[in-house]
């Protein structure tokens, strides 16, 4: 019962290959956090900021899967998550049809906000 009380420092580091890893990931976080701020905080109408916001970190993100695509197998959180060829590919294909989203709905928040 002792091993499941115990933290081990080991397993709370990232490495620099790690943190390289989860660029993807963090560019979409990194993103999400500026949208929000920039339609909470803004004093304009927040549809332009959100937008190019989301399409740029979301280019950041595909570009930097794209990047990775033939980069070895890397296990990250002790084992939970995998960063290999396949984790990428499936990132590029979810960054590329989140970017096609937004580009479609961009003109829907106009005739919504008409009506």
């Amino acid at each position: 019962m002792d091993a499941l009380n115990t933290i081990r420092p080991e397993l709370l580091f990232l490495s620099p290959t790690d943190v390289s890893a989860l660029t993807p990931f963090l560019y979409l976080v990194l993103g999400a956090l500026l949208g929000i701020f920039a339609s909470v905080l803004g004093r304009i109408q927040p549809k332009w900021p959100v937008f190019l916001i989301s399409i740029v970190t979301l280019g950041l993100s595909g570009m930097s899967s794209f990047q990775m695509l033939n980069d070895s197998s890397l296990p990250l959180f002790n084992g939970m998550m995998v960063s290999d060829q396949f984790s990428h590919f499936f990132n590029l294909i979810f960054v590329s049809s989140a970017i096609i989203t937004i580009l479609v709905s961009f003109r829907y928040l106009d005739y919504e906000w008409i009506q």
